[in-house]
C-alpha cells in the first residue's frame, strides 16, 4: 500500500457479497483513506518505498481483494500523528488497533482482525511477577498512545510508568537498565529481541486482561463502512491468520511441561501444586517461543543469533 495508491482496484475480483445500498454507498463515498503506526514491526511499518507492510497490511489487503474496495494509505511518521491525523479526519479508517474508552471517542471498530497475548518482558535475572498490583518501586516502559498504556494507568494507578516514541524504544530501555520492564506482545517482543539482539530479556509474566483484539477503527460517522469491512474480516479463516503471521515471525506454540517443577513444590498441597504447574508450564512454553522466535529465521527456520 503506497502513498496515494489503492490495495486493490479489481472490483471484479470480490467475493463477499454486499447489498445495493452497500455497493452503491461505497461506490459514491470515495477512496477508503487509512492511517497506519508506521514503526510497530512485525505489525506493520511504512517501509522506505513508502509502502504499508506487516501482518496487518497483508491482512488489509485480503479483506479489501475480498470486498473489492479501494484502501488508500495516508502517510505519517509516528503513531501520535496517525492517531491526531484521524482525529482530524483526514483518515477514514485506522488499520490495526484495541477497542478502549478514549478511542470510542471518534471511533466505532470491526470485530477483531487479529488476537495476540500481552507479556511482561524483563531482564533475565527478574523474579516472576505473578501480580502487577505488588510493582510499586520498578519503572515500565511503554509505547505512548496504546491500548496498553491507556489500560495500564486505570487498571493499575500503583506502577510507575515511563513512556517512550516506539515499541523498539520500550524493549531496548528494558535491555539497556533504563527501565525494569516493559509489557508487549509477545509477537513484537520477539520480533524485536530478534533483530535488535536482545537476548538479556525473557517472560517474566502475562496480563490476560490486558490481551490484544486487533480491529479496524472506523470514524464513528461511518457505520456502514465499519459493517462492509466487518463482512470482509468475518472470511478470513485462521489459517490465513497463522500464514500471514508466519511469513512475518513464526508463531508455533510448542507443547510440554518442565517437570522440574514437581520436585521444588513437592511439599506444597495439591491444589498449589497444580496451579503452580499450570502457571510454569505456560511460563516456560512462552520462554521458549520467546526464544525460539528471536534466535531463528521465521521463513527458513534456521538459527541466526
Amino acid at each position: 500500500m503506497t502513498p496515494g495508491a489503492a490495495t486493490t482496484a479489481a472490483a471484479d475480483r470480490a467475493s463477499v457479497a454486499l447489498t445495493e445500498t452497500e455497493r452503491l454507498w461505497l461506490a459514491t463515498s470515495g477512496p477508503v483513506t487509512m492511517c497506519v503506526d508506521p514503526d510497530w514491526e512485525p505489525f506493520e511499518r511504512i517501509d522506505e518505498a513508502g509502502r504499508h507492510v506487516g501482518i496487518a497490511a497483508d491482512l488489509l489487503r485480503l479483506v479489501a481483494t475480498r470486498l473489492g474496495i479501494d484502501i488508500v494509505l495516508y502517510p505519517t511518521a509516528s503513531w501520535d500523528e496517525s492517531l491526531a491525523a484521524s482525529k482530524a479526519g483526514h483518515c477514514r479508517i485506522l488499520s490495526f488497533l484495541n477497542r478502549t474508552p478514549e478511542r470510542e471517542r471518534w471511533l466505532v471498530f470491526t470485530a477483531p482482525i487479529f488476537r495476540d497475548q500481552n507479556i511482561v518482558i524483563t531482564r533475565e535475572e527478574h523474579p516472576y511477577i505473578g501480580d502487577l498490583h505488588g510493582v510499586s518501586a520498578e519503572t515500565v516502559a511503554l509505547p505512548r498512545g496504546t491500548m496498553v498504556e491507556e489500560r495500564l494507568r486505570r487498571l493499575y494507578p500503583n506502577l510507575q510508568i515511563t513512556t517512550t516514541g516506539s515499541e523498539p524504544e520500550a524493549v531496548e530501555m528494558v535491555s539497556e537498565r533504563r527501565a525494569d520492564m516493559t509489557i508487549r506482545s509477545l509477537i513484537v517482543a520477539a520480533y524485536a529481541i530478534r533483530k535488535e539482539g536482545l537476548f538479556n530479556l525473557k517472560i517474566s509474566g502475562q496480563v490476560p486482561e490486558l490481551t490484544n483484539e486487533l480491529r479496524v477503527g472506523v470514524l464513528a460517522g461511518e457505520p456502514m463502512l465499519r459493517d462492509i469491512l466487518d463482512k470482509g474480516i468475518a472470511t478470513v479463516t485462521a489459517q490465513e491468520r497463522d500464514a500471514i503471521s508466519n511469513r512475518h515471525v513464526a508463531v508455533q506454540i510448542q507443547r510440554g511441561i518442565d517437570y522440574r517443577l514437581v520436585w521444588q513444590v513437592g511439599a506444597a498441597a495439591a491444589v498449589l501444586l497444580l496451579l503452580a504447574l499450570y502457571w510454569n508450564r505456560k511460563l516456560a512454553q512462552m520462554n521458549r517461543e520467546l526464544v525460539r522466535l528471536s534466535t531463528t529465521d521465521p521463513l527458513t527456520g534456521l538459527f541466526n543469533r
